[in-house]
């Protein structure tokens, strides 16, 4: 085994999988279980409602923000929109059939922390080309044991971890391509699953477990820590998913009750993220910044919404959504 030092990028790497140190026992396959039982829960109410992507792109703002925090970043950093737009676009096209490769693990490296790219390659070529060589054989079907996917992810993700082959963009990349891991396996249908919320919260455990691989070859520790996580994350998303939609429900009825003319607006919009400007809103059926503002302004009198300045411009802030995903 390889000697970790902490002053030394990428001293100790292990090569997955740990066939020395990887041991199933029952704690492990009770938890594996429990796991895969909670992320089925969720995926089988999303799987259940045919307007899906009113919630999908709420979550995904959610595990953005969580993901880029654990990192350092504020949910205002570019790299947040970045997150949900790859996020997002990747989850269909791996749904589409698309497999991970080096190629396609570095364009995700590069769209998320692009300023660093050509220093991580320059510097350490060697190591990274050959750990994200032996990730997307782990990652790929045909790969022998572990055959539990839930298994294959938290070993994927402690190794995204350790590589961060950029100064703080990184560790983001790779949490994104866990929940991507988890769509390519069909055990989620959609990205829908606050994995980093988990992580954000029991943040002091997280780093830790992520040590004790890298200076005690303690895998245990960390996989339990991964199957914890996606059973609570599992539960936290369906309560996002069921708070969403009850707001929705109550902005129809509002909106009905006060027979108000918005039929042209697509109400879905108010739910991918908090805040709406009013160019978001144009359409073929609302073609003027003017339109849109008016029908905002009649949101906002119902107590809907919320209007506030950011910059030069007024957005508007859905602010049942906002509390729901700071909880």
């Amino acid at each position: 085994m390889a000697t970790y030092d902490k002053q030394v990028k990428y001293s100790g790497l292990p090569m997955l999988p740990p066939w020395a140190e990887l041991t199933i026992d029952v704690s492990v396959a009770a938890k594996m279980l429990e796991a895969s039982r909670h992320l089925a829960r969720l995926d089988g109410l999303v799987s259940m409602f045919s307007d899906r992507n009113l919630f999908v792109e709420a979550i995904v703002y959610k595990e953005a923000v969580a993901s880029c925090a654990i990192d350092g970043l504020q949910g205002t950093d570019p790299v947040v929109d970045k997150y949900r737009e790859v996020l997002l676009r990747e989850s269909q096209e791996v749904k589409g059939g698309k497999r991970f490769t080096e190629e396609s693990i570095f364009s995700i490296y590069s769209e998320l922390g692009e300023d660093h790219l050509e220093e991580a390659h320059t510097k350490y070529k060697e190591v990274l080309a050959r750990t994200i060589s032996n990730l997307t054989k782990l990652m790929s079907r045909d790969f022998g044991f572990p055959n539990d996917p839930l298994f294959r992810m938290a070993l994927v993700q402690y190794q995204f971890e350790a590589t961060r082959p950029f100064p703080s963009k990184d560790g983001s990349a790779g949490r994104l391509i866990s929940i991507l891991y988890l769509v390519q396996e069909g055990l989620l249908c959609q990205p829908c699953l606050c994995l980093s919320a988990y992580h954000l919260q029991q943040l002091n455990a997280y780093s830790e477990a992520i040590k004790s691989v890298s200076t005690l070859r303690n895998w245990k520790q960390w996989v339990l820590h991964m199957l914890d996580g996606i059973s609570n994350a599992s539960e936290y998303t369906i309560g996002l998913i069921l708070r969403i939609r009850a707001l929705k429900e109550k902005f129809e009825t509002v909106i009905r009750e006060n027979d108000l003319q918005v039929e042209r607006m697509d109400i879905s919009k108010f739910f991918g993220v908090p805040f709406i400007s009013p160019r978001s809103l144009l359409s073929g059926s609302i073609k003027s910044v003017n339109t849109a503002k008016k029908y905002l302004g009649q949101l906002e009198e119902l107590g809907l919404l919320a209007k506030t300045r950011v910059g030069k411009e007024y957005v508007w802030v859905n602010t049942g959504l906002m509390q729901i995903l700071s909880e």
